[in-house]
């Protein structure tokens, strides 16, 4: 029985594990392999192609600093500014199992304040000051003798089942350790759900409103989610941006639906050799911007005798008109190219080349291995992934389709 006493020092843990953090959100022993949705260091940049970042610069002095140093992001508001650094994706909670958010990070130059842990529903926060924690307040009266200095780096976690009314704990590790500060216990409390989503982004947050100062971090957006947060009295302060990773405790079985899209029966006329044309696009639909989807496979036929090139773009400018629609049953919105779809920019995650068949052009079929998924920006602005073709000669005509995994 001593094992089990290592949390927090007396026989209570042993007979309550619950109270531990040995346990996932579901009170199962932490003994199952974990499932990394996903994890972020910031050892040479600022992971440009996972965050989307917003700076409202009311002073004039907002800034946010990478820093290969520290391997982290500083984000410096002053009076009237707001930093927001936000993963594009959403990553998926899967009904019955835990889901483990850990972040690193801290508040300098802070001095004082109130530490809060927070629950978020429809823009409406629910905010447990830290003298008001129902497991190891951290202020040197719980049993890990511990005092919380949010000025100095901490790793925090927050683990939660959700079906929509299940438990949310929050807690920081300590000594290798972790300690539960906070359960919120929803059983016979509600009515309806806590959030309106688990599905839910990584999201650092600074901002200094007249002299007050607030720094949050946690799995949250401006409607939803779970968060630690600091608020003190100041006109400046810097948040580091440090470390996470989001886990699915127990696994992660690939459940969810296949969508398939393609330009169907009215080929892309690519007429300039070297010049890159969009064949399909896929994008989130508005109303699913908190849902998990990836292309996993990609096809494209030159109906013509033509050698090409294939390329999958992540947010690439394509010319003309290249129209967006929903798809019936589906997250996703598709669009379809035509001749005036050219393209240029956009970060390439998968390509190959074709050569031309012994009959009417060639063929491929690739399956489509990506970390990055589709997502969005802090404002809705979703990101988009278009098949493309760059023709090795004149006057090919060419057909494209994706297979896009949706998680839901």
């Amino acid at each position: 029985m001593a094992g089990f006493n290592n949390i927090n020092s007396t026989p209570y843990v042993a007979l309550h594990p619950g109270q531990s953090g040995q346990e996932d959100a579901f009170g199962r022993l932490r003994m199952s392999e974990p499932f990394t949705l996903f994890d972020s260091k910031q050892l040479h940049d600022n992971g440009p192609l996972f965050w989307d970042q917003s700076i409202t610069d009311g002073s004039g002095n907002a800034t946010s600093t990478h820093s290969t140093t520290d391997a982290s992001v500083t984000l410096h508001v002053e009076a009237g500014d707001t930093i927001i650094r936000q993963t594009k994706t959403h990553w998926n909670y899967q009904p019955g199992k835990s889901q483990l958010c850990v972040f690193t990070g801290n508040v300098v130059d802070a001095g004082g304040g109130t530490i809060s842990v927070v629950v978020r529903k429809g823009s409406s926060d629910t905010a447990i000051a830290q003298a008001n924690w129902n497991g190891d307040k951290l202020d040197g009266t719980g049993n890990s003798g511990k005092t919380l200095d949010p000025t100095k780096a901490q790793i925090m976690f927050i683990d939660y089942e959700w079906l929509g009314v299940g438990k949310v704990r929050f807690g920081f590790f300590v000594d290798g350790l972790p300690i539960v500060c906070h359960s919120v216990n929803n059983f016979n409390q509600l009515t309806s759900v806590y959030m309106a989503t688990p599905t839910l982004p990584v999201r650092y947050e600074a901002s200094v409103a007249g002299t007050t100062g607030t720094a949050r971090v946690g799995s949250f957006t401006a409607t939803d989610g779970l968060f630690f947060q600091w608020q003190g009295t100041t006109t400046s302060f810097d948040l580091q941006h440090i470390c996470c990773a989001v886990i699915s405790e127990g696994g992660l079985e690939d459940r969810g639906i296949n969508t398939y899209v393609s330009n169907g029966a009215t080929p892309v006329d690519a007429n300039v050799a070297g010049t890159i044309y969009a064949c399909v696009g896929v994008r989130l639909n508005s109303t699913h911007l908190d849902m998990m989807a990836r292309p996993i496979a990609a096809s494209m036929l030159a109906t013509t005798e033509d050698d090409f090139e294939w390329i999958l773009l992540v947010n690439p400018t394509v010319a003309g008109t290249f129209t967006y629609a929903s798809i019936t049953n589906s997250g996703l919105q598709v669009a379809t190219g035509a001749t005036a779809n050219t393209v240029t920019g956009g970060y390439a995650i998968a390509g190959g080349h074709v050569a031309a068949g012994t009959k009417a052009g060639g063929a491929f079929g690739a399956e489509i291995a990506s970390e990055i998924w589709l997502g969005s920006k802090i404002d809705g602005t979703p990101d988009t992934f278009v098949l493309c073709v760059r023709p090795h000669g004149a006057d090919a005509d060419i057909r494209g389709s994706m297979v896009v995994k949706e998680l839901r």
